[in-house]
């Protein structure tokens, strides 16, 4: 060869990065406001409108103990008035022996 062959490099190696690492995000985080979304009428959510669920309904209308959170018995809210009553338990009966209700039982409804 013509010129001497060298082992050492020719630049510096550089441990440091070109540019500052940043830690913060560049756009501010953006939170979605919480919605639930259910099956009107299926109070126990097991994903299907059923008797079971009617009877929740009716026993904690006559106050007798259910096994399940008055937030979760709210889905059984079926005519919207925010009273839980044995005319809600009667609707989600009707949609079970498919007997057309004026409310939307059985779809699937979103709330915040």
């Amino acid at each position: 060869p013509t010129q001497p062959v060298t082992t050492e490099p020719t630049q510096p190696a550089t441990t440091e990065p070109t540019q500052p690492v940043t830690t913060e995000p560049t756009q501010p985080a953006t939170v979605a406001p919480s919605e639930v979304r259910y099956l009107l009428g299926d109070v126990d959510d097991n994903d299907d409108v059923d008797i079971v669920d009617s009877t929740y309904i009716q026993r904690y209308a006559t106050m007798i103990r259910v096994p399940i959170s008055l937030e979760m018995l709210m889905r059984g809210d079926v005519d919207g008035d925010k009273i839980l009553t044995v005319v809600d338990a009667t609707f989600i009966m009707r949609y079970c022996t498919h007997v057309k209700t004026p409310y939307p039982v059985g779809t699937y409804i979103t709330a915040e």
